[in-house]
């Protein structure tokens, strides 16, 4: 059985927090961080980071459920945002169905993985978007593990400005 190694999670966190800030605002030239978060564990240490990074005024989260996300969810993502104490107007709540639908109205008829891709996308065009729109950079919630496995979506998930998360294990 192969155990990872320990991490200083404190010095971790510092770390990634400190390399975030220098590329958002100094190499990057922008002034936010864009977050997606899910309600999962990844994007809310995600967030975490964004704002010891950044500061609660320079992070935008956006909650982006389709009808089969569960409530539960929803209701954990907006717990994150909370305790985190996103400004009011820094976080926002947008319904991904009526673009998947037109997608698929479109295209025709999608299986059940063509529709889980399209939402991945959907998504990151929107986050894209809220980027642009605040002069920030997509911060992405994509693990080591999930990159090693190749389990995020091209151009969905895995189509973020920055990962700072991406050298960690889900376990770490």
């Amino acid at each position: 059985m192969n155990i990872l190694p320990p991490i200083n999670a404190r010095r971790v966190a510092d770390y990634i927090a400190r390399r975030l800030r220098w590329y958002i605002l100094e190499y990057a030239k922008k002034e936010a961080g864009i977050v997606g978060v899910s309600g999962g564990v990844d994007s809310a240490v995600t967030a975490y980071l964004t704002v010891k990074a950044l500061g609660p005024e320079r992070v935008y989260c956006y909650i982006l459920p389709s009808k089969a996300t569960p409530k539960e969810d929803v209701e954990d993502a907006l717990e994150v945002i909370r305790r985190l104490r996103i400004p009011r107007g820094h976080w926002e709540i947008i319904g991904i169905d009526e673009v998947v639908e037109t997608f698929e109205r479109i295209l025709g008829r999608m299986t059940r993985i063509e529709r889980g891709n399209v939402k991945a996308r959907v998504r990151m065009i929107i986050l894209h978007q809220r980027a642009y729109r605040h002069n920030g950079l997509v911060v992405g919630t994509g693990d080591k593990s999930e990159l090693l496995l190749g389990y995020f979506t091209k151009y969905g998930d895995g189509g973020v400005d920055v990962l700072p998360i991406g050298g960690l294990y889900k376990t770490h």
